[in-house]
């Protein structure tokens, strides 16, 4: 899935300030975007000092580790982290660290920058030092730090990387870079548009997050979206911002609006959860409910779909509270830990299923993991019909911009569909998942299954990236030419 990314710059520039209790907080209500691995980085007195590690937050910065060591800083970067490229290992967790010629740069990144290795034999041909990380932030990083090294005025360096690898993912991105040769340290950001970014003011500090929720539960003011294009360089010596604003930019990615981000977050001055609400209503109008149903969610991603969906919601599945903090798609890469996971993380209403027809509600189906398994629990609670209503159009494409979607998966994949076809026409594939022998679970017998449209969800969502539901991307990844898919530059 995706990750988060966080920031805090103390304006005072006093480097006895405890800035990091705003980075692991702005994590920690962050975690919803990352559960695999988090980090960061302080910056105090010419010195960047980085931790990082596997599992969330508090299991990394324990209480035992913020009392032995020293975390005040001037300046300091976060992350969480849900592993796309280059594995799920520490090495790979970020800020990943690049270095050469006395210089050193970490760098957290959220998205993806596809087919990186295009320029990595290069920049290790030149020296560039990669801490052993092999991911494309690592890349992106060394990019940035060759550039830098041969014209060392940052924004113009961090510019020219932009447009570079502009046509290959999507990104924003935090950086603390401390040149020794020239006794000069920075911090900087940039944002293409397809991953969300925001900042605010709190107290003294100038903060960042992914998302604007965990930033208003910081108690930060003036809190805004980023611009897209946007690259900005902040001096930490002379305390001095420098910004440039580029013109090619990405639409931000629908399936942070549908998935990813938390439903209290806001996207153009609206809601998470009410473009959510929206869709269900959509959806609804090109699948309406059987009589005699009952409708409910699949809990807790499905929740505000299905309030739109129908007026006469009731609880019937329960996210078991004993399980652990994760969703499905994101606890693990191995399909059968995915499936026991879901299995045992619900809890059912029995008397509220036995004998009745139950129509689900949920956000997408991407590996057809969850729904066989919801769609099973419902017929051993003895539910006489099931139907399976999903806010969002079938997933037909991977994701090489910070989503973890692979085409091998894809559902629509595995039956052996033609993804552009199911694109302009879900009917043939609603008629197979209707009828779904699942490789672990058997028969999966659904009664109906309905997606949204593209058209209608174009229509909540506006101008958005859509690759991975119509195939048309506004980005290149690697062997694309050998997919039916096509890029579309912006």
């Amino acid at each position: 899935m995706g990750c988060g990314v966080s920031a805090a710059i103390n304006l005072n520039r006093e480097p006895d300030l405890d800035i990091f209790k705003s980075i692991n907080y702005i994590l920690e209500e962050s975690k919803n975007r990352g559960q695999q691995a988090s980090g960061g980085t302080l910056y105090r007195e010419g010195e960047l000092i980085r931790h990082k590690g596997k599992g969330l937050p508090h299991e990394v910065f324990t209480q035992e580790f913020r009392d032995s060591h020293d975390l005040r800083g001037e300046v300091g970067i976060g992350h969480v982290r849900y592993a796309t490229e280059g594995g799920d290992n520490l090495d790979n967790a970020h800020p990943v660290r690049v270095k050469m010629d006395n210089c050193t740069l970490d760098f957290a990144m959220n998205g993806e920058i596809s087919d990186h290795l295009r320029w990595r034999e290069n920049l290790e041909e030149k020296g560039i030092n990669f801490d052993k990380s092999t991911n494309d932030a690592s890349t992106f990083a060394g990019l940035i730090l060759d550039n830098y090294l041969e014209n060392p005025d940052l924004l113009k360096s961090l510019s020219s990387v932009y447009d570079e690898v502009f046509d290959y993912g999507g990104f924003t991105a935090v950086g603390l870079l401390s040149d020794d040769n020239k006794d000069k340290n920075y911090f900087f950001y940039e944002r293409d548009g397809l991953r969300p970014f925001y900042k605010g003011k709190f107290r003294d500090s100038l903060v960042f997050a992914s998302e604007d929720s965990p930033l208003y539960k910081l108690s930060a003011t003036d809190i805004r979206e980023v611009e897209s294009g946007i690259i900005g360089v902040y001096d930490i010596d002379s305390g001095e911002f420098e910004t440039a604003q580029k013109k090619r930019v990405k639409p931000l990615c629908f399936f942070e609006i549908i998935y990813e981000m938390r439903p209290d977050s806001t996207v153009n001055g609206r809601s998470v959860i009410e473009y959510r609400y929206q869709l269900g209503k959509q959806l609804r109008e090109e699948h309406p409910p059987e009589t005699c149903s009952k409708v409910t969610w699949v809990p807790r991603s499905g929740q505000n779909y299905a309030r739109g969906y129908s007026k006469d919601v009731q609880e019937i599945l329960i996210k078991d509270p004993s399980a652990k903090y994760a969703r499905t798609f994101m606890v693990s890469q191995d399909s059968s830990e995915r499936l026991q996971k879901a299995r045992t993380s619900f809890l059912v209403v029995r008397d509220r299923v036995e004998g009745n027809n139950i129509v689900t509600v949920d956000d997408s189906i991407v590996r057809y993991n969850n729904t066989p398994v919801v769609v099973n629990l419902l017929r051993e609670y003895g539910a006489h019909k099931v139907y399976t209503m999903i806010g969002c159009p079938p997933i037909i494409g991977p994701c090489h911009a910070g989503i973890d979607t692979h085409p091998e998966e894809l559902i629509t994949n595995v039956l052996g569909l033609d993804p552009m076809e199911i694109a302009g026409d879900h009917t043939e594939l609603e008629k197979e998942l209707e009828n779904y022998v699942h490789p672990k679970l058997g028969e999966v017998r659904i009664d109906g299954v309905g997606y949204l449209s593209v058209d209608a969800l174009k229509n909540v969502c506006g101008d958005k990236c859509y690759g991975c539901v119509e195939g048309i991307y506004p980005y290149k990844f690697k062997d694309m030419d050998k997919t039916l898919f096509r890029f579309e530059p912006v």
